[in-house]
């Protein structure tokens, strides 16, 4: 090839494709004439060779790749020729051929099944040498180039592994949790009966009621639920049959001690809100209650231990005749 074309018209693109397409035309109409002869095989090909190096735009690079591709098929037709049995050769064939020709002994089958090193590969590499050229490449400057090179991305830096606390087991700390609850239910049990030891009737109202804490009042009334199931303490009206009192069962009855008699229990399901807390608290007003305030923090005897001086007060209350509310029972 020549130097490359400069910029060409429309009308000479048209020109040259004209030519392609009769030098296709011809070839394809003396296609046994080529193949017979190898100077016009050999005049077809530099003609296309010529016309190739006036090539630049892709619609004629389009032409000229059809018209070489004819001339190859017309090449492989001629190879066919030289050597009428050439179909009938096997890769075999051409192995037996290097063996014959690189292994220079009498039996060079033989002496190859013998020593695989009797094979002259250096001889092989020789042969085919000038069909390998040097390949062509090109030196640039690193130095002006450097400032081209894209800026290497900072690779992200792992997160440092937090250390995790020491692993507890769930069941044992839920356990726990009961335990406690469980713990702060009977140490108010354990209270409210001492309660009733001390007064063994006392009005609903003035034992459950916590004027501070509605959350409270309802455990207290929760507490009592227990103390009435276990045997340990009745609810009862009095001889109208309109106000509720709590009253000391003797001697745990019900408990399921043998010669002890059993007492028959039943369930009462009740609503308890705000309202009903609020309505408490005025029918109570001045008058001190029994259960005393219980901390948040957890209880211990010296939270659940009532003031001596106050129970002392509301025992001479009563025994002086002066009698503490009581529960009036509502019609539902």
């Amino acid at each position: 090839g020549g130097a490359l074309p400069g910029p060409q018209s429309d009308g000479e693109r048209r020109q040259l494709r004209k030519r392609y397409r009769e030098l296709l035309k011809t070839s394809r109409d003396k296609k046994d004439e080529l193949v017979m002869s190898s100077e016009r095989f050999r005049t077809a090909l530099d003609t296309a060779n010529e016309l190739g190096n006036a090539v630049v735009k892709t619609r004629e690079q389009a032409v000229d790749t059809e018209y070489l591709n004819h001339l190859s098929g017309i090449g492989v037709a001629m190879a066919r020729n030289l050597d009428p049995g050439a179909e009938s050769r096997t890769p075999g064939d051409l192995v037996a051929r290097l063996v014959s020709t690189f292994v220079r002994t009498m039996d060079a089958a033989a002496t190859l099944e013998d020593n695989p090193d009797a094979f002259d590969w250096t001889a092989l590499g020789e042969c085919f040498q000038h069909h390998v050229p040097t390949g062509v490449g090109m030196t640039c400057m690193l130095g002006p180039l450097d400032d081209a090179k894209p800026k290497e991305r900072r690779a992200g830096g792992r997160r440092e592994k937090m250390v995790l606390g020491e692993e507890v087991n769930p069941d044992v700390m839920a356990t726990a949790a009961t335990d406690a609850e469980k713990q702060e239910t009977d140490l108010t049990m354990q209270e409210m009966y001492r309660v009733l030891q001390e007064h063994p009737c006392v009005p609903l109202p003035l034992l459950v009621l916590n004027r501070d804490s509605l959350a409270q009042t309802i455990e207290n009334i929760f507490t009592l639920s227990f103390l009435v199931k276990e045997a340990r303490a009745a609810i009862t009206l009095d001889q109208e049959g309109d106000y509720v009192n709590i009253r000391l069962v003797d001697g745990q009855q019900g408990a399921g001690e043998p010669g002890k008699k059993k007492v028959e229990i039943q369930q009462l399901v009740t609503a308890f809100d705000m309202r009903d807390w609020e309505a408490m608290k005025q029918d109570t007003e001045g008058m001190p209650t029994y259960m005393a305030h219980r901390s948040h923090a957890g209880l211990t005897d010296t939270h659940l231990s009532t003031d001596r001086e106050g129970r002392e007060k509301r025992g001479a209350e009563e025994a002086s005749g002066s009698q503490g509310p009581r529960a009036k029972r509502r019609q539902t």
